[in-house]
């Protein structure tokens, strides 16, 4: 079990010595928070309403930043299908990752630390819930971003359509959320584990939703890419990606450190 007296935001390094790398995760205790949009705000997807209220009844580490194309293959024994090959590369998010791919790193990753006695028998690496990325996205905010409801400053925080050139960017070059967490909007997308589905309206509070099946075929990606527009790089903005795409140049993954 994790440390519950823990503090938002604090920092750790997980070694894995294995594969010559280090991975900077950020804590996220339990709490309770709003998920999604209201249903009268006008610049919010159908998707992303109606609001409720969720609880995490249990802390969790997550990235620093989305995973690196270095850690990628570190973790995988070899580059991603999209990469670039130049001085900085190794600090580019990992791009073009299928749902499977992403959960693979993980098991591998879970492996490697497992073998290193970093892990024990009742911890894992994974992707996040959809749950736990918006909560970890959020800080304890409720605002469209976690800085506020005006685009004006999303520059400061976001690779997107406005500012990319189209393309991604080194991790960690913007501005973190109140955690601590970078890169939450734009540059790459972020596979969660769950599979998509609208939202239904609830006044009951869910504790540690998630929705999975084995004969899913969408997946839900989180955050926003590089191309797409400010509206769509939001802390509830939410999209549907087939698990199996390999030519989805715009997903890559961020991963948590949870309890079983």
């Amino acid at each position: 079990m994790f440390d519950t007296f823990l503090k938002s935001g604090q920092a750790m390094t997980i070694p894995v010595t294995a594969a010559s790398l280090k991975i900077a995760m950020i804590w996220c205790p339990p709490g309770e928070f709003i998920m999604g949009n209201p249903e009268d705000d006008q610049l919010a997807d159908i998707t992303e309403k109606p609001q409720f209220r969720v609880k995490l009844s249990q802390g969790f580490w997550i990235g620093r930043t989305p995973v690196t194309q270095a850690q990628w293959q570190g973790v995988i024994g070899q580059m991603p299908r999209l990469f670039e090959d130049n001085a900085e590369s190794n600090e580019l998010p990992a791009e073009g990752i299928t749902w499977e791919e992403a959960k693979t790193f993980c098991q591998n990753l879970s492996r490697i630390l497992s073998e290193e006695v970093f892990l024990q028998d009742n911890q894992r690496i994974d992707l996040p819930t959809e749950a736990q990325w918006e909560y970890a996205c959020r800080a304890g905010t409720g605002s469209r971003w976690y800085f506020g409801d005006q685009e004006a400053t999303l520059c400061e925080h976001a690779w997107y359509t406005i500012n990319s050139n189209d393309k991604k960017h080194l991790v960690g070059r913007k501005a973190p959320n109140p955690w601590g967490i970078h890169d939450l909007y734009g540059n790459v997308a972020e596979w969660c584990l769950d599979d998509f589905k609208l939202y239904k309206p609830t006044t009951v509070c869910l504790v540690d939703p998630i929705s999975m099946s084995e004969d899913s075929y969408m997946k839900i990606a989180r955050g926003g890419a590089f191309s797409y527009p400010a509206r769509e790089c939001s802390s509830a903005s939410r999209e549907a990606i087939p698990k199996h795409n390999p030519f989805n140049e715009s997903t890559g993954l961020r991963i948590v450190f949870v309890d079983r």
